[in-house]
């Protein structure tokens, strides 16, 4: 194991300097752990830098990240993107009583000792957790068959970022017909130390299984340096598996880039609800492609933009077969001077025949200094199909403002309930108790 060379330089004020770093900087780099020591995780890491300093980090004059500027991530300079070798996994910070089996991850390593506190987990029959450094010969083989395969490190480059970078990850696993009783946790943590954090996920869930998980996105709180992190997470679902993902994130001082990739085969179902309560700036992309017949996706979002925060949404349904369905449902609130973005794309392929496809987006601006880019996509091969999409920016409407001050409530209880009815709609959708309260004491404290 070598480690690398200092660079002569850490300014990375450009695309050039920070690829031409970071290249030097990763030929030096090799991680500890035995699956990157399998030929085809090996080879997928060497291209993932390749794809990097292919690519660079995007700029505004790209297409798909023309309102969000990534000059924070390139002002880091070039070894603040390459992880430190064999680094101790930082002190957890303390979590809330979530009530259920959790799990925490600092700087994107699982805090778990050794593999017996993974076995005592209490997640059900046949729902099996593991972090990358502890799989066995088979559980790397499965990695190594499905990871990359559904995020793009060739066209992403924070995909080929993390794909180049992580030290460890976790692969979960639901196998046939298992079911999971119990909502697992992921709380994500990170100690913004000068680099940029790397979290890698793989979820297999196989024939007839469930499998519900629920991360707490919390970011860095009650530290003053600002902190970075990539989260990539891949899940196969196979016929007739059911997938549900919560997602609550509270990013404090925390810039954070996090996509969620699904495949889904014949008659499954996959639920990703997600809810952006907090961060400085937000990348969130999740991409749902439905090559199976008669399946089903879902994906329901909030985001509230306060102060001078970006939230930046981009969704993506491929419908591959025919006879599937999709739902999708974005709500925003921004207030101060705030923006957020959503770009939601459905694709429906000519295959693809009668698809039903539904996207709406409804965004709620509070005050004049708030910003909100919305620009729903639908782009449709086949000609047997039932598809809808549209978006709508505005103020609260004052008619039935007007309707609850005439049963006694003043303007600000009025706009309150309104804006609370708002936001519990996407809230509902959570399977964890435990961040529904988190959840909708944040947007409480939102409104006030």
């Amino acid at each position: 194991m070598t480690d690398h060379k200092p660079l002569a330089t850490t300014k990375a004020t450009n695309g050039n300097d920070l690829t031409s770093a970071f290249d030097a900087l990763m030929l030096g780099h090799q991680s500890g752990l035995l699956i990157d020591q399998e030929p085809t995780i090996k080879d997928l890491k060497q291209q993932a830098v390749a794809h990097f300093v292919a690519q660079g980090l995007p700029t505004i004059k790209h297409e798909e990240w023309k309102y969000t500027s990534t000059k924070a991530f390139a002002a880091l300079g070039a070894e603040a993107f390459v992880p430190t070798l064999n680094r101790a996994v930082p002190q957890a910070q303390p979590t809330a009583n979530y009530a259920a089996p959790t799990i925490v991850l600092v700087d994107g390593l699982p805090v778990l000792n050794n593999a017996d506190q993974y076995r005592n987990l209490d997640l059900g029959k046949g729902i099996r957790l593991t972090a990358f450094s502890q799989m066995d010969a088979a559980q790397i083989e499965l990695v190594a068959k499905h990871l990359g395969t559904l995020a793009p490190a060739e066209t992403d480059p924070f995909v080929a970022l993390n794909t180049a970078s992580f030290q460890d990850g976790l692969l979960i696993e639901a196998s046939k017909n298992a079911v999971s009783d119990a909502v697992l946790h992921l709380v994500h943590q990170y100690t913004g130390a000068g680099k940029v954090a790397y979290t890698r996920i793989l979820l297999v869930v196989e024939q007839h299984a469930e499998l519900k998980l629920a991360h707490h996105i919390v970011g860095n709180p009650g530290r003053e340096n600002a902190a970075f992190g990539v989260l990539v997470v891949e899940a196969v679902v196979a016929q007739d598996a059911i997938l549900k993902v919560d997602i609550v994130q509270e990013a404090v001082n925390t810039h954070i880039v996090t996509g969620w990739y699904a495949t889904q085969g014949d008659k499954s179902v996959t639920t990703h609800s997600t809810i952006y309560l907090d961060g400085p700036w937000v990348r969130n992309n999740l991409n749902l492609a439905i090559p199976g017949q008669y399946a089903e996706g879902n994906m329901y979002g909030l985001y509230l933009g306060s102060d001078r925060n970006l939230i930046d949404n981009h969704t993506l349904v491929d419908h591959i077969a025919p006879n599937s369905n999709s739902n999708e449902l974005y709500k925003g609130v921004a207030k101060d001077r705030s923006t957020a973005i959503f770009n939601g794309k459905i694709f429906v392929k000519q295959a693809a025949q009668k698809t039903n496809a539904f996207q709406s987006n409804r965004n709620l601006i509070l005050s004049d200094d708030a910003t909100v880019n919305t620009k729903p996509q639908l782009e449709i091969f086949a000609d047997d199909v039932k598809c809808s999409h549209g978006a709508t920016t505005g103020a609260l409407d004052e008619e039935p403002i007007f309707y609850l001050r005439a049963r006694g409530l003043d303007e600000d209880q009025a706009r309150s309930l309104l804006l609370q009815a708002f936001a519990d709609e996407v809230n509902a959708y959570l399977v964890s108790d435990s961040l529904r309260t988190i959840a909708s004491a944040a947007v409480e404290r939102f409104l006030h």
